[in-house]
């Protein structure tokens, strides 16, 4: 996937990879994060172990998650709620960034009534 004309690996400032040093990194993981064989890793087909990684990194969220929930619930008995906040601000996670929106203007809401062929009713 290319990002304004560089790849992913450029853009994160990494060096590409060959082809053998990818076949590595992914024998590497099944054995040691996955717990996967040799026979096993071998006899699966790259879709499955693409699933498996994929299916590896939700567990390793998920659990993080359960931690995070953990410690908020214990840090907010210790000082209360209001001086804690929320459990976004105590613990960020990472991939969990809310998208900001902002309120439809006048032309935006007009616009969307005449798709709809729907007369607009704005007070003001």
């Amino acid at each position: 996937m290319a990002i304004f004309g560089k790849t992913r690996t450029e853009v994160r400032g990494r060096q590409k990879k060959s082809v053998k040093e990818v076949a590595y990194e992914n024998l590497k993981f099944a054995l040691g994060k996955l717990g996967w064989t040799a026979y096993e890793y071998y006899c699966s087909l790259p879709m499955e172990f693409y699933a498996a990684c994929e299916g590896y990194f939700e567990k390793q969220n998920d659990d993080a998650k359960v931690i995070r929930f953990a410690s908020f619930r214990i840090a907010e008995s210790m000082v209360g709620s209001k001086a804690l906040g929320s459990i976004e601000s105590f613990w960020p996670m990472v991939g969990e960034e809310k998208e900001e929106t902002k309120p439809l203007t006048k032309e935006e809401m007009a616009g969307i009534f005449e798709r709809h062929k729907s007369k607009l009713k704005i007070n003001g």
